[in-house]
């Protein structure tokens, strides 16, 4: 390419004496290496059909000056910029659209060529950048506006329960959490506790394993509480027993207050229980060693007799109000009313949270406190006289404080013996038939004059 400027150079001046340099010559002195890169590259199957290459050479160096003129306007149009269109779909991911100022000014930049762009202002409307635009750095994309933190919660009722709060528990767990609370009613003077010797006989062959034994002291009143687990049920178990109970519950029951439950707005509880479980810090140690025991999957169950039912009780509504991922059972024996109807709701709201409470026919505790503002909690499981045993769906039995107080001598003794442990462990190793249902929950729905219906 170098070896024909010479040659070109000679013939351009031998005839620019003569008629002056050409604009194809001009083009060839001013571009030596622009008619070689404008060569048809010629495919390997047309080289061999070619009888003389070097004939084809000769004519490539007859080419007019029109010729390659437009060869040279082609290769000034390949130069100039995009439109505004194909270069913005070309840039689409690697940035925002350029301004219609820079590409005025990159269409002016062609010089010569025929083939400049105009404004594409006049093309499509877009928007003025702001001052401090450039466009060679991108644009932050817009920041989208921050949802507020809503937490969600599910929860259930009366009308509405989970599936999980309507499960009878059987009768091999229930026997089991009477048996807690005996033993520790009958081992509460010995210190320490026999439980090696002592847990292996009051199962009742079921193996259970000791995980976490505590003493709390409001006081003159001590609370112990006992946390076990058995693997062949999948549960863990938690027993509150409280010492002079009995003396507790008369003090509280007959004269009953109600205090606000802390962080829970209005729902008012039995002033004595949440003195006792809450105020003390009861209620953060248990916690605190539940949350550190290692076993996954497994159901907790509170437990308790008397007044150690209605720590068990309200305990028992507040973990599960902490921890919704948990399945939580209150298995109480005895256990008197510790709130009104606010606080009613508010256990029955929690659809991981099933209680039940087993009464004797004649105990006469858990009609305590007396009156219309005094409620129980969850389900009741009633064990009579003769050993048969019923389950009853949210029962919501009001009674009276005039009925409280005609109670004969001999129904307050009767009561009072009933009322104790051993009397709900013994009455619950004769219960025959447990029940799996609800008593009192199939109706015949209304009737008129005697009328019968069959389905056709």
């Amino acid at each position: 390419m170098i070896d024909q400027i010479p040659e070109l150079y000679q013939a351009s001046s031998t005839e620019g004496a003569r008629r002056g340099i050409s604009e194809d010559d001009m083009m060839d002195l001013s571009y030596p290496t622009l008619r070689k890169s404008l060569e048809p590259v010629e495919s390997p199957i047309s080289m061999m059909l070619m009888e003389d290459p070097s004939a084809s050479a000769e004519s490539d160096d007859l080419l007019d000056g029109s010729r390659r003129l437009s060869a040279i306007n082609r290769l000034c149009s390949s130069l100039a910029p995009l439109s505004p269109f194909g270069r913005r779909q070309s840039q689409k991911l690697a940035g925002p659209p350029v301004s219609s100022d820079v590409d005025c000014h990159l269409a002016s930049v062609v010089g010569d060529s025929e083939s400049t762009l105009p404004c594409p202002s006049s093309v499509s409307p877009t928007p003025s950048p702001s001052p401090n635009f450039s466009p060679s750095s991108p644009t932050s994309p817009q920041s989208l506006p921050t949802l507020p933190n809503l937490e969600f919660k599910i929860s259930s009722s009366e009308l509405d329960p989970s599936q999980f709060q309507l499960e009878i528990p059987d009768r091999e767990s229930v026997l089991l959490c009477a048996r807690l609370c005996q033993f520790l009613r009958s081992n509460k003077n010995a210190n320490p506790f026999d439980f090696d010797q002592n847990l292996r006989t009051c199962t009742g062959g079921i193996e259970i394993v000791k995980e976490r034994f505590l003493t709390h002291s409001v006081g003159d009143t001590s609370i112990h509480v006992l946390v076990v687990s058995s693997e062949k049920l999948r549960q863990v178990f938690v027993c509150c027993s409280v010492d002079g109970d009995e003396q507790l519950a008369k003090k509280s029951l007959r004269y009953a207050s109600s205090n606000e439950l802390p962080g829970k707005g209005n729902i008012q509880a039995l002033a004595a229980v949440v003195e006792t479980s809450i105020c003390s810090g009861l209620e953060e140690r248990i916690f605190s060693e539940l949350d550190r025991l290692d076993r996954p999957f497994f159901d907790i169950v509170f437990t308790g007799h008397s007044i150690g039912a209605c720590i068990s009780t309200l305990e028992s509504a507040r973990y599960a109000d902490i921890h919704a991922e948990l399945r939580i059972s209150s298995q109480v024996f005895g256990c008197p009313r510790i709130g009104g109807d606010d606080l009613r709701a508010y256990v029955h709201a929690l659809p991981n949270l099933r209680v039940f409470r087993v009464e004797s026919g004649h105990d006469c505790t858990v009609q305590l406190p007396a009156g219309r503002e005094w409620m129980s909690v969850g389900h009741c499981i009633q064990i009579g006289s003769n050993s048969e045993c019923k389950a009853y769906r949210f029962d919501k039995v009001v009674i009276p404080k005039a009925k409280i107080m005609l109670r004969t001598p001999l129904e307050i003794s009767r009561g009072k013996a009933e009322h104790k442990i051993d009397s709900y462990v013994g009455n619950l190793i004769k219960v025959e038939k447990w029940a799996k249902d609800y008593s009192c929950t199939h109706g015949k729905g209304v009737v008129v004059d005697n009328e019968k219906r069959e389905m056709a």
